[in-house]
């Protein structure tokens, strides 16, 4: 009976997205089929979360989108990671991309020997600071080097959320 009981409590705490001091304030973003994020349900999250936080001033809602286990994991081979204005990291990655990472093989011969090197390029903390998402230099080198594991940048089983973090 308090078996169920307590089992019938944490569906409940799921399904209505309830937050209470000291849970987690988190609500997950994704890509519908027709690859459109979903935002209203997003802000709807966020909405109900923003009601039971008492002082708005002391966090912010952050984007995170780290690599499936399989991908998140340190990289194996040399990472080269350069930070760079943003005009510059456009030029090497894809448009809108503030950050990017790929693979050259064999670059210097005398120096890693047959190991893999990827390079990532992120913008300066500013740029990430002012994107809507308003990712930190951490979470973008973590989705990054998952990237470098092998990810397809098609993010493939992508976790991505929004959490509001304390200041």
């Amino acid at each position: 009976m308090k078996k169920t009981l307590l089992t019938g409590i944490a569906a409940l705490f799921l399904a209505t997205g309830a937050a209470h001091a000291g849970t987690e304030r988190v609500c997950p973003a994704y890509r519908s089929v027709d690859g459109n994020w979903n935002e209203t349900e997003v802000h709807e999250c966020m909405n109900r979360i923003n009601g039971t936080i008492d002082r708005h001033e002391n966090g912010r809602w952050v984007f995170r989108n780290p690599p499936p286990p399989e991908f998140d994991k340190p990289y194996e081979g040399v990472t080269a990671i350069y930070r760079m204005p943003l005009a510059d990291v456009q030029k090497l990655c894809p448009a809108g991309t503030y950050a990017c990472s790929w693979h050259l093989q064999k670059v210097f011969p005398e120096g890693i020997g047959e190991r893999t090197v990827c390079f990532i390029t992120i913008s300066p903390d500013d740029v990430l600071a002012q994107r809507r998402e308003r990712q930190d230099f951490n979470e973008v080198l973590r989705h990054e080097i998952g990237h470098c594991n092998g990810w397809p940048s098609d993010h493939p089983n992508r976790r991505a959320y929004w959490e509001w973090v304390k200041q």
